[in-house]
């Protein structure tokens, strides 16, 4: 209801568990027939391989009035320097030269937003993470890219002059110049390539929907939170420092992606990665606002776990260590009143060579791991797990925490143990199956 009917031009599902009538033919909500080339239907959706696509025409248009789209998708498509990989076209039936609404492509790693007219094409803000967000595009998700694999819903509304994009009902991106409105009818969808038959998209798609209005930021957390329903989601929140970077040329290398992997990559599960260089453990507990609410359990048998690794930063700007400790069982605290299951992730030993090392720090260090264990008078946080990571580190076969193929920088884990402390998780918890219930 709170997304007015009458404003929904069209909608595709292709959910989890779904059969379709064949891999060439899919239906839309309002009965409209949709023509695939080389498609097949999983259990997780619409399939896209090289070359493939689905196309709608005589789609309803509105010319000059505002437009948004909700798409769900897992992009298995290479991290590539250059090119396009496209996935979504509301086009002229001529193809998008001859005039496109919205689309949306992969330009490089990063997916963007794209309108054309009259022989001109613009090119909107990506869809980056916080960490690589200009100072015009305030956004707090985590993004989207190439070779992300979990699913995401991209949710992308346009007046004609400004573009929003949303991540899993969190702000990617908001731009107020550049953006242009077809002036021709774009009664065409396209999906997984170009209208030219050039950069086929890989990867699934869950649905798409289409709406001829700029839908407000309620109107798409409410319809972000019907895409969790209608895919069985459970969510992971990730909190913490750049220990948990997001890395846009492999997305799904960072330590909790690996345990989703290591899982078998659940299509139900999607890791929400709020990890942001250089953050204290006191500044995470004022963001929390912004990203954990949405996240919240949508019934009792779909948890939402919230990964707290946080603390190394306050250390090497000499926070004091009872203010630091204070905010990391606030960090919990926060998890556990929204009604997540929370984990909490001991930190990783500090290398000599790091920036601003000193003898005390490394003990400081140390010192909130042993809290963390409960190891002495300290209150502990409000947290159902933990993992011992910095166990895992002192115990691996090479000498911590110096070894440059260990901590590239005495701070950052590498690919390889980042993938080692995904297993850890994957194995232990996934392999029970405690995440999906």
């Amino acid at each position: 209801n709170v997304v007015p009917a009458t404003n929904l031009i069209d909608a595709i599902f292709f959910p989890l568990g779904w059969n379709m009538m064949s891999g060439t033919q899919a239906l839309t909500l309002r009965g409209r027939e949709g023509y695939g080339t080389n498609t097949s239907f999983t259990t997780n959706g619409l399939l896209f391989t090289e070359p493939s696509s689905m196309e709608f025409w005589n789609m309803p248009d509105w010319p000059t009035n505002p437009t948004t789209i909700a798409i769900t998708v897992a992009c298995s498509t290479n991290y590539q320097s250059t090119g396009y990989r496209w996935l979504f076209s509301q086009q002229n039936a001529s193809g998008y030269t001859a005039g496109a609404r919205l689309m949306l492509g992969y330009n490089s790693a990063a997916l963007y937003p794209y309108m054309y007219n009259a022989g001109a094409l613009a090119q909107s803000d990506a869809l980056l993470s916080r960490y690589y967000n200009p100072a015009n595009t305030p956004g707090i998700s985590q993004g989207a890219f190439m070779l992300e694999e979990q699913f995401r819903t991209i949710i992308v509304a346009s007046d004609g002059t400004n573009v929003e994009s949303w991540v899993d009902g969190l702000l990617a991106q908001r731009d107020v110049a550049g953006n242009l409105n077809s002036t021709n009818w774009c009664s065409r969808w396209t999906l997984g390539r170009r209208s030219d038959n050039n950069h086929q998209f890989l990867g699934t798609v869950e649905h798409v929907a289409l709406w001829n209005k700029m839908l407000n930021s309620n109107e798409v957390q409410a319809v972000d939170f019907a895409t969790r329903i209608w895919g069985n989601v459970t969510d992971i929140v990730v909190i913490g420092d750049s220990l948990s970077e997001y890395n846009s040329t492999v997305p799904s290398r960072e330590w909790m992606a690996a345990a989703w992997r290591a899982a078998g990559r659940p299509a139900s599960v999607r890791v929400h990665n709020h990890a942001y260089s250089g953050r204290q453990a006191i500044t995470l507990v004022n963001e929390q606002t912004n990203s954990v609410p949405h996240r919240q359990p949508w019934n009792v048998w779909n948890k939402t776990h919230y990964f707290v690794m946080a603390g190394k930063n306050d250390v090497l700007n000499s926070v004091a260590q009872a203010t630091t400790w204070a905010a990391i069982s606030n960090l919990c605290g926060f998890g556990r009143t929204r009604g997540c299951v929370v984990h909490l992730c001991t930190d990783l030993p500090l290398g000599g060579g790091a920036a601003g090392y000193s003898t005390t720090k490394s003990n400081n260090v140390q010192q909130l791991v042993d809290w963390s264990r409960g190891a002495s008078n300290a209150v502990p946080p409000l947290y159902d797990y933990l993992w011992d990571f910095n166990q895992m580190f002192l115990q691996a076969p090479t000498v911590h925490p110096n070894d440059t193929n260990v901590f590239y920088d005495y701070i950052h884990p590498t690919l390889a143990y980042k993938d080692a402390m995904g297993a850890m998780v994957g194995s232990n918890f996934f392999g029970g199956r405690r995440f999906i219930r």
